[in-house]
């Protein structure tokens, strides 16, 4: 694997080729060398190509921009109890302005102030010993006759904390500490359309456990304008192929796509103190398991909750060769399909439908309307949906009779688990015959998704009856 870190805003393209002809990343970062993004790729390619447990941790890289330098600016940095050997925190600057860095731990007996290095423009310290777990508070602030001389001067600042495994009584680190690795499924994009998709993924892990219930953004920088953020899930639909095996993933889609150029994608894992777990195996030692199989994943049920922790880890870049205006100007991108379908019956004459939301734009936001359909023909479902029975669509065809008698049609934000139940009011032909249901999802501009993959329930003895000719009593 050959990584490519481009400096400044162009890269070149056999470069770029080269990375991604032998599944390398291609970084992207400021020409300044000192920049977060400069910093946070190198740290991030080696960790990724150096055998060792003892790498540091990136813990936090953010560049800090503000046009406003005579504010203080505080930080807040969480540090988990698997960390805290060599912990240092870095801070760049521009040229022009005088900074001082001044660092609380979470008990503020003392306070600690970072040394200046001018050659650089850096400021760092370094936390002797093991450094205390909890959150520790930066302040930055600018000093001197400065202050007045920048103060109609954008500034770039860039924080990187990174921090080593701690050591027990000398011996080699842990390896079970939390570790975030991010990746893209493309690097070049030649032609920007409604069905752009670029695909970025998160392994969060404990050692060769996945870590369950973190919360997991990218940060998407773009060529022009502020940057976006889109959040990342770990269950099983949308982008993400498989639930709880600690893999996040998400989609760029046009909608984040604002010209050609290069996009930097970062990513930032959240784990909040009692909603971030590890699964447990079970073990002839009741030891926790030591490697961990995708097949493993997705029927999880005994947990373990870990310590809350931050990671920020570099997913790399892509180029968008030719940006397409017109897709952006109306909307034109569909929600996903829905990946996860599963139904039940309730009754005989009632079924329960469950999947997970996507969204508005792929698997991002919330959607307009659920469209419910129902035929006796399961593949009819994926190739002429509209033509089979709706729920609760007065202009649909409805041979079958649903009527929604529990859940709504109106979706909830991506992710969210849904569930619907229906109740069919009409026989269902042939003994012994198969009912096969689908959900469409539309967005508010009319754009719908694939039908999702039919789920069928049996009807050994049909019992329903026509609600028309007994006003509404189903006998048996």
């Amino acid at each position: 694997k050959v990584d490519v870190l481009a400096l400044g805003t162009e890269t070149d393209a056999e470069l770029a080729d080269l990375a991604e002809k032998t599944g390398g990343k291609l970084y992207f970062a400021s020409a300044k060398t000192e920049s977060a993004d400069f910093i946070a790729a190198m740290s991030d390619s080696v960790s990724n190509h150096v055998d060792s447990k003892d790498q540091p941790v990136t813990v936090m890289s953010r560049d800090l921009n503000f046009t406003n330098p005579s504010e203080e600016q505080i930080e807040t940095v969480k540090l988990d109890s698997d960390l805290g050997r060599q912990t240092v925190f870095t801070l760049t600057h521009d040229k022009t302005d005088s900074i001082e860095m001044i660092i609380i731990p979470p008990i503020k007996k003392t306070t600690y102030k970072g040394i200046a290095n001018t050659k650089v423009n850096m400021i760092e310290y370094v936390v002797e010993g093991n450094a205390e777990p909890g959150d520790w508070k930066v302040n930055i602030t600018t000093v001197g006759s400065n202050v007045l001389s920048t103060r109609k001067t954008r500034l770039r600042r860039s924080l990187i904390v990174t921090s080593k495994q701690k050591r027990v009584k000398g011996s080699a680190p842990p390896l079970d500490v939390v570790t975030a690795h991010a990746s893209l499924d493309t690097l070049t994009v030649a032609e920007m359309t409604a069905d752009t998709r670029i695909k970025a993924f998160v392994r969060v892990g404990r050692g060769e456990v996945p870590v369950l219930g973190a919360s997991v953004k990218m940060v998407i920088s773009r060529p022009i304008g502020t940057s976006q953020e889109v959040n990342m899930l770990d269950n099983g639909s949308g982008s993400d192929i498989t639930a709880n095996d600690g893999i996040y993933s998400g989609y760029v889609t046009p909608r984040q796509l604002n010209a050609a150029g290069e996009y930097n994608i970062v990513a930032i894992v959240d784990g909040i103190s009692g909603q971030v777990k590890v699964p447990i195996k079970q073990t002839r030692t009741g030891a926790p398991p030591t490697s961990w199989d995708r097949a493993d994943a997705g029927s999880v049920r005994d947990t373990k909750s870990i310590d809350g922790f931050r990671r920020d880890t570099v997913a790399g870049k892509f180029r968008l060769l030719q940006f397409n205006a017109d897709v952006n100007r109306v909307d034109r991108v569909a929600p996903d399909e829905i990946s996860d379908m599963r139904v039940e019956v309730t009754s005989d004459k009632e079924v329960t439908l469950h999947w997970t939301a996507v969204g508005d734009d792929g698997d991002q936001g919330t959607a307009y309307i659920y469209h419910i359909g129902a035929s006796t023909d399961g593949a009819q479902l994926r190739t002429n949906f509209n033509a089979t029975s709706q729920c609760c669509n007065a202009t649909a065809p409805d041979a079958i009779g649903l009527q929604l008698i529990k859940g709504a049609l109106k979706p909830q934000t991506a992710g969210s688990k849904e569930s619907v139940t229906l109740k069919v009011t009409k026989n269902v032909p042939g003994a012994n015959s198969q009912l096969y249901f689908s959900v469409v999802t539309q967005d508010k501009a009319g754009n719908q998704g694939v039908p999702s993959l039919p789920v069928s329930v049996s009807f050994l003895e049909p019992k329903f009856a026509d609600t028309s000719s007994n006003n509404g009593n189903l006998s048996n």
